[in-house]
Protein backbone atom coordinates (compact mmCIF):
# COMPACT_ATOMS: atom_id res chain seq x y z
CA UNK A 1 0.00 0.00 0.00
CA UNK A 2 1.37 3.63 -1.07
CA UNK A 3 2.04 6.14 1.88
CA UNK A 4 -0.20 8.66 -0.31
CA UNK A 5 -2.90 5.93 0.23
CA UNK A 6 -2.10 5.17 3.74
CA UNK A 7 -2.04 8.88 4.77
CA UNK A 8 -6.24 8.84 3.53
CA UNK A 9 -7.21 5.91 6.34
CA UNK A 10 -9.38 7.24 8.79
CA UNK A 11 -8.76 4.27 11.90
CA UNK A 12 -12.20 3.46 13.45
CA UNK A 13 -12.69 1.79 16.99
CA UNK A 14 -15.99 -0.07 17.48
CA UNK A 15 -17.09 1.22 21.12
CA UNK A 16 -20.32 -0.87 21.42
CA UNK A 17 -21.05 -2.16 24.52
CA UNK A 18 -20.48 -5.69 22.80
CA UNK A 19 -17.35 -5.25 21.56
CA UNK A 20 -16.33 -4.04 24.91
CA UNK A 21 -17.57 -7.44 26.67
CA UNK A 22 -15.83 -9.03 23.58
CA UNK A 23 -12.70 -7.61 24.99
CA UNK A 24 -12.90 -8.30 28.50
CA UNK A 25 -13.93 -12.02 27.67
CA UNK A 26 -17.13 -12.08 29.12
CA UNK A 27 -18.97 -14.20 26.38
CA UNK A 28 -19.37 -17.56 26.67
CA UNK A 29 -19.34 -19.69 23.33
CA UNK A 30 -21.37 -22.53 22.26
CA UNK A 31 -24.74 -23.63 19.66
CA UNK A 32 -27.70 -22.09 18.45
CA UNK A 33 -29.57 -23.85 21.18
CA UNK A 34 -27.42 -22.65 23.95
CA UNK A 35 -28.61 -19.62 26.49
CA UNK A 36 -27.51 -15.99 25.13
CA UNK A 37 -25.19 -13.75 26.68
CA UNK A 38 -27.21 -10.80 28.00
CA UNK A 39 -25.46 -7.14 27.94
CA UNK A 40 -26.63 -4.32 29.95
CA UNK A 41 -26.54 -1.47 27.37
CA UNK A 42 -28.85 1.16 29.51
CA UNK A 43 -31.57 2.02 31.86
CA UNK A 44 -35.01 3.49 30.98
CA UNK A 45 -37.51 5.38 32.51
CA UNK A 46 -40.43 3.97 33.86
CA UNK A 47 -42.32 6.64 36.10
CA UNK A 48 -39.79 7.56 39.40
CA UNK A 49 -37.94 4.23 38.29
CA UNK A 50 -35.31 3.09 35.96
CA UNK A 51 -35.67 -0.31 34.07
CA UNK A 52 -32.20 -1.97 32.78
CA UNK A 53 -32.40 -2.35 29.47
CA UNK A 54 -30.13 -5.58 28.07
CA UNK A 55 -29.26 -6.66 24.42
CA UNK A 56 -28.45 -10.35 24.24
CA UNK A 57 -25.53 -12.14 22.34
CA UNK A 58 -24.58 -15.31 20.98
CA UNK A 59 -21.27 -16.93 19.76
CA UNK A 60 -21.66 -19.70 17.74
CA UNK A 61 -19.12 -22.19 16.90
CA UNK A 62 -18.82 -26.01 16.29
CA UNK A 63 -15.78 -26.79 18.26
CA UNK A 64 -16.40 -24.04 20.76
CA UNK A 65 -13.88 -25.88 23.33
CA UNK A 66 -11.10 -25.50 21.22
CA UNK A 67 -10.91 -22.17 20.47
CA UNK A 68 -10.01 -19.55 22.19
CA UNK A 69 -12.43 -16.78 22.73
CA UNK A 70 -12.12 -13.30 21.30
CA UNK A 71 -10.30 -10.98 22.87
CA UNK A 72 -8.80 -6.95 22.81
CA UNK A 73 -5.92 -8.11 20.36
CA UNK A 74 -9.10 -10.00 17.75
CA UNK A 75 -11.26 -6.57 18.19
CA UNK A 76 -8.01 -4.91 16.71
CA UNK A 77 -7.37 -6.68 14.05
CA UNK A 78 -11.29 -6.47 13.09
CA UNK A 79 -11.06 -2.46 13.68
CA UNK A 80 -8.37 -2.60 11.36
CA UNK A 81 -10.28 -4.70 8.83
CA UNK A 82 -12.99 -2.44 8.92
CA UNK A 83 -10.89 0.70 8.47
CA UNK A 84 -9.42 -0.48 5.38
CA UNK A 85 -13.59 -1.65 4.49
CA UNK A 86 -14.55 1.75 5.29
CA UNK A 87 -12.09 4.12 4.84
CA UNK A 88 -10.72 2.35 0.91
CA UNK A 89 -12.88 0.67 0.64
CA UNK A 90 -10.58 -2.36 0.57
CA UNK A 91 -12.52 -6.10 -0.23
CA UNK A 92 -8.92 -8.08 -0.76
CA UNK A 93 -6.75 -7.46 2.11
CA UNK A 94 -3.83 -9.24 3.27
CA UNK A 95 -1.94 -9.73 6.90
CA UNK A 96 0.14 -7.23 6.36
CA UNK A 97 -2.11 -4.84 5.42
CA UNK A 98 -4.06 -5.30 8.41
CA UNK A 99 -0.34 -5.52 10.56
CA UNK A 100 0.55 -1.77 9.11
CA UNK A 101 -2.71 -0.13 9.96
CA UNK A 102 -2.79 -1.38 13.22
CA UNK A 103 0.86 0.15 14.21
CA UNK A 104 -0.55 3.58 12.08
CA UNK A 105 3.02 2.69 9.90
CA UNK A 106 2.53 2.12 6.35
CA UNK A 107 6.38 0.97 6.33
CA UNK A 108 5.88 -1.54 9.03
CA UNK A 109 7.89 -4.64 8.23
CA UNK A 110 6.26 -7.83 9.78
CA UNK A 111 7.89 -11.18 11.57
CA UNK A 112 6.71 -14.18 10.96
CA UNK A 113 5.14 -15.00 14.42
CA UNK A 114 2.79 -11.11 13.85
CA UNK A 115 1.65 -12.71 10.43
CA UNK A 116 0.63 -16.10 12.10
CA UNK A 117 -0.75 -14.26 15.54
CA UNK A 118 -3.11 -12.15 12.74
CA UNK A 119 -4.08 -14.54 10.54
CA UNK A 120 -5.03 -17.11 13.53
CA UNK A 121 -7.26 -13.61 14.87
CA UNK A 122 -9.30 -13.85 11.35
CA UNK A 123 -9.49 -17.02 11.18
CA UNK A 124 -11.02 -17.29 14.57
CA UNK A 125 -13.40 -14.60 14.02
CA UNK A 126 -14.23 -15.71 10.31
CA UNK A 127 -15.10 -19.43 12.54
CA UNK A 128 -17.41 -17.53 15.06
CA UNK A 129 -21.21 -16.32 13.76
CA UNK A 130 -22.27 -13.70 15.91
CA UNK A 131 -26.24 -12.95 16.68
CA UNK A 132 -27.20 -9.67 18.54
CA UNK A 133 -30.62 -9.13 19.36
CA UNK A 134 -31.30 -5.87 20.09
CA UNK A 135 -34.82 -5.23 19.82
CA UNK A 136 -35.48 -3.97 23.22
CA UNK A 137 -32.49 -1.28 23.14
CA UNK A 138 -33.44 -0.12 19.42
CA UNK A 139 -37.34 0.35 20.96
CA UNK A 140 -35.95 2.36 23.69
CA UNK A 141 -33.55 4.19 22.09
CA UNK A 142 -36.79 5.06 19.42
CA UNK A 143 -34.15 4.11 16.55
CA UNK A 144 -36.81 3.20 14.14
CA UNK A 145 -34.10 3.11 11.11
CA UNK A 146 -32.01 0.64 12.55
CA UNK A 147 -32.43 -3.29 12.67
CA UNK A 148 -34.01 -5.07 15.88
CA UNK A 149 -31.15 -7.90 14.75
CA UNK A 150 -28.12 -9.19 13.52
CA UNK A 151 -27.05 -12.45 12.32
CA UNK A 152 -23.94 -13.59 10.41
CA UNK A 153 -20.35 -14.61 10.41
CA UNK A 154 -18.08 -12.39 12.39
CA UNK A 155 -16.43 -11.67 9.46
CA UNK A 156 -17.73 -13.03 6.68
CA UNK A 157 -14.63 -13.54 4.23
CA UNK A 158 -13.03 -16.07 1.64
CA UNK A 159 -9.26 -16.94 2.45
CA UNK A 160 -7.10 -17.53 -0.47
CA UNK A 161 -3.34 -18.78 -0.72
CA UNK A 162 -1.13 -17.58 -3.20
CA UNK A 163 1.73 -17.06 -4.44
CA UNK A 164 3.32 -13.46 -4.85
CA UNK A 165 6.50 -11.76 -5.16
CA UNK A 166 5.73 -8.26 -5.11
CA UNK A 167 7.32 -6.04 -1.31
CA UNK A 168 3.82 -5.64 -0.33
CA UNK A 169 3.47 -9.36 -0.26
CA UNK A 170 6.07 -10.15 1.68
CA UNK A 171 7.16 -10.60 5.64
CA UNK A 172 10.47 -11.26 7.11
CA UNK A 173 11.08 -13.86 9.90
CA UNK A 174 13.32 -13.57 13.27
CA UNK A 175 16.52 -13.92 11.59
CA UNK A 176 15.35 -11.14 8.61
CA UNK A 177 14.93 -13.30 6.09
CA UNK A 178 12.08 -12.63 3.68
CA UNK A 179 9.51 -15.50 3.32
CA UNK A 180 6.41 -14.91 1.07
CA UNK A 181 2.92 -14.40 2.19
CA UNK A 182 0.93 -16.32 0.46
CA UNK A 183 -2.54 -15.04 2.42
CA UNK A 184 -5.23 -12.75 1.86
CA UNK A 185 -8.72 -12.37 2.66
CA UNK A 186 -11.47 -11.91 0.12
CA UNK A 187 -14.07 -9.35 2.49
CA UNK A 188 -17.76 -10.00 1.68
CA UNK A 189 -19.96 -8.10 3.19
CA UNK A 190 -19.51 -5.51 6.52
CA UNK A 191 -19.46 -7.32 9.79
CA UNK A 192 -22.62 -7.23 11.79
CA UNK A 193 -21.35 -5.93 14.93
CA UNK A 194 -20.40 -2.92 12.84
CA UNK A 195 -23.20 -2.22 11.90
CA UNK A 196 -24.53 -2.44 14.88
CA UNK A 197 -22.20 -0.23 16.18
CA UNK A 198 -22.84 2.03 13.25
CA UNK A 199 -26.84 2.07 14.03
CA UNK A 200 -26.11 3.21 17.48
CA UNK A 201 -23.50 5.66 16.43
CA UNK A 202 -20.99 4.13 18.71
CA UNK A 203 -17.70 4.10 16.53
CA UNK A 204 -14.84 6.28 17.09
CA UNK A 205 -13.33 8.39 14.47
CA UNK A 206 -9.29 9.13 15.01
CA UNK A 207 -6.94 9.67 12.37
CA UNK A 208 -4.26 6.82 11.45
CA UNK A 209 -1.20 9.19 12.73
CA UNK A 210 -2.43 8.75 16.02
CA UNK A 211 -1.49 5.35 16.06
CA UNK A 212 2.08 5.73 14.85
CA UNK A 213 4.37 4.71 17.54
CA UNK A 214 7.45 6.66 15.86
CA UNK A 215 7.36 10.12 16.91
CA UNK A 216 7.42 8.62 21.01
CA UNK A 217 10.13 10.35 23.06
CA UNK A 218 12.67 7.56 23.21
CA UNK A 219 13.68 6.79 26.81
CA UNK A 220 16.88 4.86 28.17
CA UNK A 221 17.02 2.15 30.16
CA UNK A 222 16.42 4.39 33.38
CA UNK A 223 12.61 5.46 31.88
CA UNK A 224 14.43 9.05 31.17
CA UNK A 225 14.16 10.90 27.57
CA UNK A 226 16.38 10.21 25.68
CA UNK A 227 19.46 13.11 24.85
CA UNK A 228 19.11 14.73 22.22
CA UNK A 229 22.85 13.07 20.59
CA UNK A 230 22.48 9.74 21.50
CA UNK A 231 18.85 10.25 19.39
CA UNK A 232 20.81 12.05 16.41
CA UNK A 233 23.17 8.82 16.28
CA UNK A 234 20.09 6.69 15.37
CA UNK A 235 18.44 8.54 13.22
CA UNK A 236 17.57 7.86 9.08
CA UNK A 237 16.07 9.20 6.31
CA UNK A 238 12.84 7.67 4.58
CA UNK A 239 12.29 7.94 1.19
CA UNK A 240 10.48 11.30 1.50
CA UNK A 241 13.66 12.79 3.22
CA UNK A 242 11.84 13.09 6.62
CA UNK A 243 14.01 12.15 9.84
CA UNK A 244 12.51 8.80 11.85
CA UNK A 245 14.16 6.69 14.43
CA UNK A 246 15.23 3.03 14.16
CA UNK A 247 12.90 0.81 15.11
CA UNK A 248 13.43 0.13 19.16
CA UNK A 249 11.57 -0.62 21.78
CA UNK A 250 8.79 1.86 21.16
CA UNK A 251 7.59 0.14 18.48
CA UNK A 252 6.61 -3.12 20.15
CA UNK A 253 3.67 -5.10 20.21
CA UNK A 254 2.77 -4.24 23.72
CA UNK A 255 3.36 -0.32 22.50
CA UNK A 256 1.28 -0.76 19.64
CA UNK A 257 -2.01 -2.26 21.52
CA UNK A 258 -1.64 0.32 24.25
CA UNK A 259 -1.53 2.83 22.13
CA UNK A 260 -5.39 1.14 21.22
CA UNK A 261 -5.93 0.96 24.57
CA UNK A 262 -5.38 4.47 25.81
CA UNK A 263 -6.94 6.24 22.87
CA UNK A 264 -10.07 4.47 23.02
CA UNK A 265 -10.15 5.02 26.46
CA UNK A 266 -9.04 8.82 25.69
CA UNK A 267 -12.24 9.29 23.37
CA UNK A 268 -14.76 8.29 25.59
CA UNK A 269 -13.46 10.87 28.39
CA UNK A 270 -13.49 13.69 25.45
CA UNK A 271 -16.89 12.86 24.42
CA UNK A 272 -19.60 14.61 26.27
CA UNK A 273 -22.41 12.33 25.65
CA UNK A 274 -20.63 9.44 27.75
CA UNK A 275 -21.26 9.40 31.63
CA UNK A 276 -17.89 8.79 33.01
CA UNK A 277 -17.31 9.81 36.58
CA UNK A 278 -13.55 9.53 36.56
CA UNK A 279 -10.64 10.87 33.56
CA UNK A 280 -8.22 8.27 35.15
CA UNK A 281 -7.41 4.51 34.15
CA UNK A 282 -6.36 1.65 36.29
CA UNK A 283 -3.52 -0.65 35.65
CA UNK A 284 -5.16 -3.48 37.48
CA UNK A 285 -7.97 -3.79 39.52
CA UNK A 286 -10.79 -6.12 40.99
CA UNK A 287 -13.92 -5.96 38.71
CA UNK A 288 -16.18 -3.90 40.60
CA UNK A 289 -19.24 -5.81 39.54
CA UNK A 290 -17.43 -9.25 40.23
CA UNK A 291 -14.75 -10.01 42.87
CA UNK A 292 -13.42 -13.06 40.71
CA UNK A 293 -12.61 -10.91 38.01
CA UNK A 294 -9.93 -7.91 36.87
CA UNK A 295 -10.00 -5.03 34.95
CA UNK A 296 -7.86 -2.34 33.87
CA UNK A 297 -4.55 -2.03 31.36
CA UNK A 298 -3.14 -5.20 32.41
CA UNK A 299 -5.97 -7.85 31.97
CA UNK A 300 -6.85 -6.19 28.80
CA UNK A 301 -3.70 -6.86 26.94
CA UNK A 302 -3.88 -10.81 28.85
CA UNK A 303 -1.06 -9.69 31.11
CA UNK A 304 -2.31 -12.20 34.33
CA UNK A 305 -0.23 -12.64 37.55
CA UNK A 306 -0.11 -16.48 37.48
CA UNK A 307 1.42 -17.02 40.68
CA UNK A 308 -1.15 -15.53 42.72
CA UNK A 309 -4.39 -16.36 40.56
CA UNK A 310 -3.06 -20.34 40.62
CA UNK A 311 -1.15 -20.18 43.82
CA UNK A 312 -3.41 -22.99 44.44
CA UNK A 313 -2.25 -25.28 41.66
CA UNK A 314 1.40 -23.96 42.01
CA UNK A 315 3.88 -25.71 43.71
CA UNK A 316 5.63 -23.98 46.31
CA UNK A 317 8.77 -23.24 44.22
CA UNK A 318 9.17 -21.56 41.14
CA UNK A 319 9.58 -24.34 38.74
CA UNK A 320 7.28 -26.22 36.91
CA UNK A 321 7.33 -29.53 35.13
CA UNK A 322 7.61 -30.98 31.99
CA UNK A 323 5.63 -34.18 30.37
CA UNK A 324 8.78 -36.21 31.39
CA UNK A 325 8.74 -34.50 35.18
CA UNK A 326 11.96 -32.65 34.76
CA UNK A 327 11.65 -29.62 36.21
CA UNK A 328 12.20 -26.37 34.31
CA UNK A 329 13.17 -22.95 35.84
CA UNK A 330 12.09 -19.53 34.65
CA UNK A 331 9.69 -16.81 35.74
CA UNK A 332 7.72 -16.62 32.77
CA UNK A 333 5.67 -18.65 30.50
CA UNK A 334 5.83 -17.37 26.99
CA UNK A 335 2.98 -16.14 25.42
CA UNK A 336 0.43 -18.80 23.96
CA UNK A 337 -3.14 -19.64 23.30
CA UNK A 338 -4.62 -20.64 25.84
CA UNK A 339 -8.27 -22.64 25.05
CA UNK A 340 -10.27 -20.90 27.98
CA UNK A 341 -8.35 -17.61 27.73
CA UNK A 342 -7.17 -16.83 24.39
CA UNK A 343 -3.48 -15.34 24.37
CA UNK A 344 -2.29 -14.51 27.60
CA UNK A 345 1.34 -13.65 29.08
CA UNK A 346 1.57 -15.04 32.21
CA UNK A 347 4.35 -14.10 35.07
CA UNK A 348 4.89 -16.79 37.77
CA UNK A 349 6.63 -14.74 40.44
CA UNK A 350 6.26 -11.35 42.23
CA UNK A 351 9.83 -10.16 40.62
CA UNK A 352 8.83 -10.78 37.05
CA UNK A 353 5.44 -9.86 37.51
CA UNK A 354 6.71 -6.08 38.68
CA UNK A 355 9.12 -5.94 36.30
CA UNK A 356 6.78 -6.18 33.39
CA UNK A 357 4.31 -3.59 35.14
CA UNK A 358 7.21 -0.68 35.67
CA UNK A 359 7.98 -1.73 31.61
CA UNK A 360 4.15 -1.09 30.71
CA UNK A 361 4.20 2.31 32.83
CA UNK A 362 7.41 3.33 31.02
CA UNK A 363 5.61 2.85 27.96
CA UNK A 364 2.45 4.32 28.93
CA UNK A 365 4.26 7.78 29.80
CA UNK A 366 6.29 7.70 26.39
CA UNK A 367 2.79 7.19 24.65
CA UNK A 368 0.70 10.05 27.05
CA UNK A 369 3.85 12.52 26.69
CA UNK A 370 3.35 12.05 22.86
CA UNK A 371 -0.04 12.53 23.00
CA UNK A 372 0.87 15.54 25.23
CA UNK A 373 3.21 16.98 22.23
CA UNK A 374 0.83 16.85 19.86
CA UNK A 375 -2.07 18.28 22.21
CA UNK A 376 -4.38 15.22 21.90
CA UNK A 377 -4.52 15.78 25.77
CA UNK A 378 -4.01 17.99 28.03
CA UNK A 379 -1.90 16.91 30.38
CA UNK A 380 -1.34 12.96 32.47
CA UNK A 381 -0.20 12.23 36.04
CA UNK A 382 0.65 8.67 37.33
CA UNK A 383 -0.43 8.35 40.14
CA UNK A 384 1.51 5.78 43.21
CA UNK A 385 0.84 4.69 46.50
CA UNK A 386 3.26 5.47 49.67
CA UNK A 387 5.29 2.22 48.04
CA UNK A 388 5.25 3.60 44.64
CA UNK A 389 3.28 0.84 43.20
CA UNK A 390 1.29 2.86 40.61
CA UNK A 391 -2.55 2.99 41.39
CA UNK A 392 -3.78 4.55 38.24
CA UNK A 393 -3.16 7.06 35.24
CA UNK A 394 -4.86 10.49 35.48
CA UNK A 395 -5.31 12.20 32.07
CA UNK A 396 -6.48 15.64 31.60
CA UNK A 397 -8.69 16.12 28.06
CA UNK A 398 -11.20 19.11 27.09
CA UNK A 399 -14.31 17.61 26.04
CA UNK A 400 -15.65 17.75 22.07
CA UNK A 401 -18.27 17.42 20.51
CA UNK A 402 -19.67 13.78 19.16
CA UNK A 403 -18.02 12.04 16.20
CA UNK A 404 -19.98 12.61 13.08
CA UNK A 405 -23.52 10.79 12.85
CA UNK A 406 -23.10 10.21 16.08
CA UNK A 407 -26.76 9.01 17.50
CA UNK A 408 -27.73 12.03 19.98
CA UNK A 409 -28.28 10.86 23.23
CA UNK A 410 -32.13 9.99 24.06
CA UNK A 411 -33.98 11.39 27.34
CA UNK A 412 -35.71 7.95 27.72
CA UNK A 413 -32.50 5.53 27.56
CA UNK A 414 -29.60 6.37 29.67
CA UNK A 415 -26.78 4.45 28.44
CA UNK A 416 -24.23 2.86 31.20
Amino acid sequence: MKKAIFKEIDYYINNCKVADCLRKKLFEYGSFKDQWNKVEVGTKKKGDSAEKIFTKVKLVREDADEIAPIDYFDMMVADAIYSLWTSLGMDEITPLDIHRVMAGDAERTMTKNSREEIVSSVDKLASTRIIIDCKDEMTGRKNGKANLSYDDWFIDCEKIEYEGDEEKERATDKNGREKKQKIKYIINDNMPIYSYAEDLGQIIKVPISLLDTRNMPARSSKGKEEKEEDKKTRKMLDKDGEARLRKNSRDTDDVVMLKHILIRRIEVMKNGHNDVSERRISLIRRDSKSSNLYTGILPLMGITRTYEREKNKASASDATEDKKGKKINGSIRKNHDNKKEGHIKEYRTASAWTHKKNQIVKHIEGILEDFKNIEYIDDFEIDRDVTGDVKNIKIKVQDKKPLEGEMEKNEDVKTE
